[in-house]
């Protein structure tokens, strides 16, 4: 991810052969660049939640709850007193661009709890969306979406430019429709987007700190996970959700007092049952999805005419 503080001098309109672009930059040139956006992003990631904790927002130096309209900043989508709705245009319209914003909100997000606030499961879109994806942060909820018509641009006037949608909650309430704005994609944008497209062998974008659910179950295996999974009697904030199903071998069976054993190993050590349970002799199968904590992706469905 690059630095929330930090703009590519790239031409970006013009950038018509993506691949001779990326193919200018010897492999020691793309590991020295790699290093130095991933060094930027952990000491960027530290001074935003120092900051946080201080009550300020890291890019603009001033205090999380107030606002200038004249200097529009990332930290307004944690709304800062006395907001209006309507003065979201002066951010939307501020070239602040898709990929800073998506990365503000994670990081937000994973400075309060990492990884599960975060929900950009694939298995849970819709399917035929660009971007569509939820976050939570405290008593914040975003939700953004981008159909193929909108990265177009609609044929009318009011969305004839490649943009997506943002649903805005505050306290579980709407504060901002999908349809109240459309959020236009900068240049560094559309370059992005054209080099995953073009040139997936030479550009990949990667959420470091950012980085949501689907991260987790992309680069672990179950067993993994259950390593590292503890239990927890707070259900509405668990990540994770364990079902397990144990059948005895042919023709053995499987003792309950054993079953109790392990159940009271688990309560005393906080090892789930999931992994105790393959003490036993049986067939053991444990399917692990996403728990309570994870917010409800939100999904933009188009308007009934």
């Amino acid at each position: 991810m690059t630095s929330q503080r930090k703009s590519h001098i790239i031409n970006f309109k013009f950038m018509s052969d993506i691949r001779n672009f990326f193919n200018q930059f010897s492999k020691e040139e793309i590991e020295t660049i790699n290093k130095k956006q991933i060094d930027e992003a952990e000491r960027d990631f530290k001074i935003l939640k120092n900051q946080l904790g201080k009550g300020i927002c890291y890019l603009c130096s001033e205090e999380i709850d107030t606002y200038n309209l004249s200097t529009p900043c990332l930290h307004w989508l944690a709304r800062p007193k006395n907001l209006k709705k309507k003065d979201y245009e002066h951010l939307f319209a501020s070239g602040v661009g898709y990929f800073r914003l998506n990365s503000y909100l994670r990081w937000l997000a994973n400075t309060e709890i990492l990884l599960s606030n975060i929900n950009d499961l694939r298995d849970e879109t819709s399917g035929n969306k660009k971007i569509e994806f939820t976050i939570k942060y405290k008593n914040f909820e975003w939700s953004l979406s981008c159909s193929k018509f909108d990265f177009r641009g609609h044929d009318k006037t009011y969305g004839n430019f490649p943009h997506y949608h943002l649903q805005m909650k505050i306290d579980g309430n709407i504060f901002i429709k999908f349809g109240d704005f459309h959020i236009p994609f900068n240049d560094e944008d559309l370059f992005t987007f054209q080099a995953l497209e073009e040139a997936p062998d030479k550009f990949r974008y990667v959420e470091t700190r950012g980085a949501g659910m689907q991260a987790v179950f992309d680069g672990f295996s179950p067993e993994e996970l259950l390593n590292f999974m503890k239990t927890t009697d707070n259900y509405e904030n668990a990540a994770y959700r364990l079902q397990t199903i144990v059948m005895a071998q042919p023709g053995k069976t499987i003792s309950g007092d054993n079953i109790a054993k392990l159940a009271k190993e688990s309560r005393e050590t906080g090892v789930p049952m999931a992994k105790l349970l393959k003490k036993l002799d049986a067939n053991i199968k444990t399917i692990i999805s996403p728990g309570e904590g994870v917010p409800e992706l939100k999904k933009r469905t188009p308007k009934k005419r």
